[in-house]
C-alpha cells in the first residue's frame, strides 16, 4: 500500500496538471461541444427574420409563440371557438365551460402535459383541474359568451434549470417540436430580447428572430442584410423598388384607423362630433373602407350602419343646430407614419369651418342677438405629432386600433371602465354590449351587435376611416439560398 500510494503521489506530481487537464477537457467535449455542434449542424437552412417591438420571454411575440406551441382554444374562420387541445363544451346555462384534453399531449422537452398545466388569466372565474381526467372546467360568475377567447393565447412554460452543473438558465418550452434553443438579452436590459434562436427538427430549418424598436431600424437592418425577412412593415419605402426584394402586401382587416375623441372634453358634443365626421374624406386610393368598430370578417359585422360619407352641408347642419358655446379648437395628436391623413384632415375640418361660418351668418333662423357665436365655428386645428400618443392625454386621436375577431368590444366603449380611452358614455351602447355577451344563443348575441353598431355610429365616438395595410419583405431566394415556397413559421405573423 506504501509503495503504491508513493507511486501514485509521483504521478500525480509529475502528470497531475496533465491528467485534469484532459478530464476537464473530456467534460467540456462530451458535455459542451459536441451537444453544441449537434444543435448547429442538426438543421438545414437559417432563416433570419426581423421582428418590430420589445419583448421578453413570457411576453413572446405571435408569430414565435404559434411556432412553439399550441393553445387551449382557436378561432375557426367563421368566428367560432373550437377546442385545440382536446374538445371543449359550453352548459346550456352558459355559466361552465368544460375541456377534456387530448391523450399523449407532450411539453418539447417530452413531460406529459397536465390540465394543471393550464394557467391561463381568467379572472372572476373558478377554475379546477382534474389530472386523473384529464379535464379542466371553468365556473363563471355569469355568462361572458366570448370567454373561450381567453383561452386562445398558445401555452408556453417557463422553467429555470441548471445547465451542466454550473449556471441557471431559463428554457421555454412549447406543444410543437420547434424548440427556443437560444436566446440574447439587450445590453442595456436584463429581460428585453436581442434575438431568439428556434430550431424546428422536423422542418429541419432554423429561425433567427432579430428585435428592433421601430419599423424604421427594421428597415435598416434589412438593408444591412442583418435579416432577410420582415413582418408587418407599414412604410418600406425605396426597399421595394429594390431588385433583389420581395414585398407581399396584406390588408389587415382586424386594423382600422380612426380618429379617436375625447368624450370628457366639453367642445366635443355630440352634434361637433357628428359635423366633424361628415367633413372628413374616408374614401383613399389602395385602402378600403372600415366604417364602423367591428371586423367585416366578424360574422357580426353590419352593413347597414351610419357611414358618414363625407358631406359638408350635413356637417353645416349639425353645427347650427347647436351652435359652440366656446372656439372649436381642437388639437389633433398623432404619429409621425400618419401626418400627411392628418393634414388632409385637417383641411377637410377647415372646409367645413370656412362653410359653417359662412352659413351661420346668413342664416335668417339665428337671431342677431346670437350672430355673435358664429365665430365660434371657425375650427383651428393643430397637429401635434408625438412618438408614442398618450391615449390618457389627448383631445382628438388619430392612431390605429386593433380588434378581436369577436364582436365583444364591452372593455373599448363601455362607460366607466379604465381601458375606455375615450371616456365615452351611452347607455343604450351599454346596454347592448352588457346583452351581447351575456347570451349564448347565436341569434341573439347577432342582435345585440348589430344594434351596438347602429347606436355607437348615431353618438360617434370615433371617426372610423380605413382598414390598415401591412407589408412582408424578403429577400430573393437566389440571395439567401432559400426556397420562396416554404412556408413562414407557424401563425400569422400579423
Amino acid at each position: 500500500m506504501i509503495k503504491l500510494y508513493w507511486y501514485l503521489s509521483a504521478y500525480i506530481r509529475k502528470h497531475g496538471l496533465k491528467f485534469l487537464a484532459v478530464v476537464i477537457g473530456g467534460w467540456a467535449l462530451f458535455s459542451l461541444v459536441i451537444p453544441l455542434l449537434m444543435q448547429h449542424f442538426s438543421h438545414g437552412q437559417t432563416r433570419y427574420l426581423g421582428v418590430v417591438g420589445e419583448y421578453t420571454l413570457d411576453n413572446l411575440p405571435d408569430v414565435i409563440a404559434q411556432q412553439l406551441s399550441r393553445s387551449l382554444v382557436t378561432i375557426d374562420t367563421d368566428g367560432s371557438f373550437v377546442g385545440d387541445l382536446g374538445e371543449c363544451f359550453l352548459s346550456t346555462d352558459g355559466l361552465r365551460y368544460r375541456c377534456v384534453l387530448e391523450e399523449d399531449l407532450v411539453w418539447s422537452d417530452g413531460r406529459p402535459l397536465q390540465a394543471s398545466d393550464l394557467h391561463y388569466r381568467v379572472s372572476g372565474a373558478r377554475v379546477t383541474f382534474d389530472n386523473a381526467k384529464r379535464e379542466i372546467i371553468y365556473e363563471l360568475p355569469e355568462v361572458f359568451a366570448s370567454f373561450p377567447q381567453l383561452l386562445t393565447t398558445p401555452l408556453l412554460r417557463l422553467e429555470t434549470v441548471k445547465k451542466f452543473g454550473l449556471w441557471r438558465r431559463v428554457e421555454v418550452y412549447g406543444l410543437r417540436a420547434a424548440r427556443l434553443t437560444s436566446y440574447e438579452y439587450r445590453a442595456a436590459s436584463r429581460h428585453a430580447l436581442k434575438q431568439v434562436i428556434v430550431d424546428d427538427p422536423v422542418a429541419r430549418q432554423r429561425f433567427v428572430y432579430r428585435f428592433y424598436y421601430t419599423q424604421q431600424q427594421a428597415v435598416d437592418g434589412f438593408k444591412l442584410g442583418e435579416v432577410d425577412y420582415l413582418f408587418d412593415v407599414a412604410a418600406v419605402g425605396e426597399v421595394k423598388d429594390w431588385p433583389n426584394t420581395q414585398v407581399e402586401e396584406r390588408d389587415l382587416a382586424d386594423q382600422y384607423l380612426a380618429v379617436f375623441f375625447n368624450n370628457n372634453d366639453p367642445l366635443l358634443t355630440r352634434n361637433v362630433r357628428q359635423a366633424l365626421s361628415y367633413a372628413v374624406e374616408k374614401d383613399r386610393p389602395g385602402y378600403e373602407r372600415s366604417p364602423g368598430p367591428i371586423s367585416k370578417n366578424s360574422w357580426a359585422y353590419f352593413n347597414g350602419i351610419k357611414t358618414y360619407d363625407k358631406n359638408i352641408a350635413s356637417g353645416v347642419e349639425r353645427l347650427l343646430d347647436e351652435l359652440p358655446a366656446a372656439p372649436l379648437e381642437l388639437t389633433l395628436v398623432t404619429t409621425a407614419d400618419y401626418f400627411d391623413v392628418a393634414s388632409r384632415i385637417k383641411e377637410d375640418w377647415d372646409e367645413l369651418s370656412e362653410a359653417a361660418v359662412t352659413a351661420c351668418q346668413e342664416s335668417e333662423d339665428i337671431e342677431a342677438a346670437a350672430k355673435t357665436a358664429c365665430a365660434y365655428l371657425h375650427i383651428d386645428t393643430h397637429i401635434q405629432i408625438q412618438q408614442l400618443p398618450d391615449t390618457n392625454n389627448f383631445q382628438v386621436l388619430l392612431i390605429g386600433q386593433k380588434v378581436a375577431l369577436d364582436p365583444d368590444q364591452y372593455s373599448l366603449w363601455h362607460s366607466g371602465l379604465a381601458t375606455n380611452f375615450t371616456h365615452y358614455k351611452n347607455t343604450k351602447v351599454d346596454n347592448f354590449l352588457e346583452r351581447g355577451r351575456q347570451t349564448v344563443v347565436a341569434s341573439e348575441r347577432l342582435a345585440n351587435y348589430q344594434e351596438f353598431q347602429q347606436a355607437l355610429l348615431e353618438d360617434p365616438p370615433a371617426i372610423f376611416l380605413w382598414y390598415l395595410k401591412t407589408a412582408d419583405l424578403r429577400r430573393d431566394a437566389s440571395r439567401v439560398g432559400l426556397e420562396l415556397e416554404v412556408e413562414l413559421p407557424v401563425g400569422d405573423a400579423s
